[in-house]
């Protein structure tokens, strides 16, 4: 989180949440759609499904900063 905050320049909370934000776009929203495509589940489902691993990773980036 150092490095991160060294390179964004923002201040601890904000580069949390950018940092869980990158960590979701680049990691899970890529695994939870190619299971979606070749499992053959509806659409609407990779919407709660990310939502919730998206949520979770914000509320870990808040919990950790403001620590």
């Amino acid at each position: 989180m150092t490095l991160s905050q060294n390179f964004y320049g923002y201040a601890e909370l904000q580069t949390g949440l950018t940092t869980a934000f990158g960590m979701w776009l680049g990691f899970v929203m890529p695994v939870q759609t190619t299971a979606t495509i070749f499992g053959d589940k509806k659409w609407g489902l990779l919407g709660i499904d990310t939502g919730y691993q998206l949520v979770s990773l914000l509320v870990m980036a808040v919990v950790i900063a403001l620590l």
